[in-house]
């Protein structure tokens, strides 16, 4: 099956939620023996890349960064729409793929330029963010009105969220198609005698880094451990700020000399520091997925996550969950796992074969190819 995709930033080692899903979902697709195409930016890609699991088609005519406004965005997308479509055409002629999956209605470019879908090729849309700020409504309302024949969805959440923030998607149904990562590099030994808590998110808004290190500052002076931080850039959206806070609020906590704040890691390199981490620790209220939880999930490493949003459907079986925003919880349930250390590895190494089973690559992808079929074959 020939299947093309359509998403700004497209790549390897692209510091994103989105992006890495769906970096997994191609390969997981490639895996299983399809045929992959993606109409991209050159944010991150090139069209001589020959070790993404997709074939590129990279449009000059989109943009490669911007100030970290969507509303820049989105009126960039809208000013060069006419070209921008017209590329697009192009990409339709050259790969004949048997089904388009638009990532997102603004990420997803389409949805913004206004094309029109007039083509005998079906599509589809997936959506990994509710989009519900001013600035992207609109464009999530026009979503809904497009004729895609399959909308997807990461979690029951974000679908419960979407169909209450917008009445216009009264009448559509999601089916979920969850993330996926890649298994077998999450069953590699733990190689470090070093003690740590990691968090493997980014740091930027509603992703509660302060609260984290706020309830380390409480257990510093009782374990022996640090605390590992991924502080990676992402060129479209400026966290910079964000960064420079938390580093000005870590230093005024009297913590500097046990917490990391690592650079933008390699998607190659975040199993060995999940299963190398004696916990993972997620303070953020709003994933719509949380993809860092099922990383910790598939390898077996203890849990702590917020008792908020998709990580209460998500991780419910095996992580040990704190108060939301409440550094003084969360400082107790780490003491918890610390404190019965081994009884929580044998618990999250029993739990993790399930999510093996449920959410491979190649799991995931075989989900999507037998709904795109069944949509093919009505």
């Amino acid at each position: 099956m020939k299947l093309a995709f359509v998403f700004l930033t497209y790549g390897r080692n692209v510091f994103g939620g989105i992006e890495n899903a769906l970096y997994n979902l191609t390969c997981g697709l490639k895996d299983i023996g399809h045929n992959l195409f993606v109409f991209t930016s050159g944010a991150y890609a090139t069209r001589s890349d020959k070790q993404l699991p997709a074939k590129l088609y990279v449009s000059d005519h989109l943009p490669t960064k911007y100030g970290g406004k969507v509303t820049n965005l989105i009126r960039f997308l809208e000013n060069n729409s006419k070209n921008i479509n017209s590329d697009f055409d192009r990409f339709l002629k050259a790969c004949l793929p048997d089904y388009v999956i638009v990532i997102d209605p603004i990420w997803g470019i389409l949805p913004v330029t206004g094309y029109k879908f007039g083509h005998k090729v079906p599509f589809a849309i997936s959506y990994h963010i509710a989009n519900k700020w001013p600035e992207t409504k609109k464009i999530m309302k026009r979503s809904f009105t497009l004729p895609f024949i399959r909308r997807l969805s990461v979690s029951e959440f974000l679908s419960g969220e979407i169909s209450t923030e917008f009445p216009e998607s009264k009448n559509v149904t999601f089916d979920i198609l969850p993330n996926s990562v890649d298994t077998d590099k999450y069953r590699c030994q733990r190689s470090t005698s070093e003690n740590y808590i990691f968090c493997n998110s980014r740091i930027a808004f509603g992703k509660n880094v302060d609260i984290l290190v706020k309830a380390f500052r409480e257990i510093s002076g009782r374990k022996d451990l640090k605390l590992k931080i991924c502080s990676g850039s992402f060129p479209f959206g400026d966290e910079n700020e964000e960064i420079e806070q938390i580093k000005r609020f870590i230093s005024g906590c009297g913590v500097e000399e046990s917490v990391e704040l690592l650079p933008a890691l390699n998607w190659d390199a975040v199993p060995k520091m999940v299963t190398d981490a004696t916990l993972v620790a997620l303070p953020s209220t709003y994933e719509t997925f949380g993809l860092a939880a099922l990383e910790a999930a598939v390898a077996g490493t203890p849990l702590v996550v917020a008792d908020a949003a998709n990580f209460k459907n998500l991780v419910r079986s095996s992580a040990l969950f704190f108060e939301p925003n409440n550094p003084k919880d969360l400082a107790r349930k780490i003491l918890v796992v610390l404190d019965n250390l081994d009884s929580y590895k044998k618990s999250a190494l029993e739990h993790s074969a399930l999510f093996r089973s449920a959410y491979d690559n190649k799991v995931v992808a075989e989900r999507l190819v037998s709904k795109l079929i069944t949509d093919n074959t009505k």
